[in-house]
């Protein structure tokens, strides 16, 4: 049988909005002399994990911190944290590159699997797409844009002042998120637009009876 060189806790991660995203596992040396240990991940672009290596002396303890990406916990469905420990001399310096010198056959792993919460409202709910997701995410591109027009309406503004006379450059017409957005609804319904010339032209205007001429 294999010598158990750390214990790891607890063997399934659960991350939710209810934890705020953020768990902790304990790792814990129970070898009789000390153990570097690294932990890896098969997302590692959806986690943080500090720290991710390191080593422990006899009989002591290691809390990782592990945090989820909210903006994007979809890429955690599926993952799964690895923890590796071998024994080292204790006093030991054991950077991250002597890993690739250790025997395979001396090396122990822990796997811990990772749960997205779906019944508190955490990330697997928030992996999938709510209905008209799609027209938000455009919404949210034309108020970027929207802001972004208004930053280079700013700095042309205050250029203007600064240059004093002169030809002045008019700044960027900007139309607001939610006139833009009326525009997405009309094209995608298919309604048709009136053009300029069409919305420009006023009715004639008949002369008033009893008018001087």
């Amino acid at each position: 049988m294999a010598l158990v060189l750390v214990t790891v806790q607890p063997t399934t991660l659960t991350f939710g909005k209810a934890s705020g995203y953020a768990q902790v596992m304990k790792l814990t040396n129970v070898s009789p002399g000390s153990v570097a240990f690294k932990v890896k991940i098969t997302a590692p672009h959806a986690f943080t994990v500090r720290p991710s290596y390191g080593t422990l002396g006899l009989g002591s303890e290691q809390s990782v911190s592990i945090t989820l990406n909210a903006a994007n916990p979809f890429q955690a469905s599926g993952a799964c944290f690895l923890v590796q420990a071998v024994a080292v001399a204790d006093g030991q310096a054991f950077a991250r590159e002597d890993w690739s010198k250790c025997p395979q056959a001396s090396i122990r792993e822990h796997r811990v699997a990772v749960r997205l919460d779906e019944g508190e409202g955490g990330a697997a709910e928030a992996s999938r797409p709510a209905d008209g997701g799609d027209l938000k995410m455009t919404y949210d591109e034309w108020v970027q844009y929207t802001l972004h027009l208004e930053e280079e309406k700013k700095l042309l503004e205050a250029k203007t002042k600064a240059g004093g006379g002169g030809a002045r450059e008019e700044p960027p017409t900007v139309e607001g998120p939610w006139k833009r957005l009326q525009k997405l609804f009309s094209e995608q319904s298919g309604q048709p637009k009136a053009s300029g010339g069409e919305a420009s032209k006023a009715a004639p205007k008949k002369p008033l009876k009893g008018a001087r001429k």
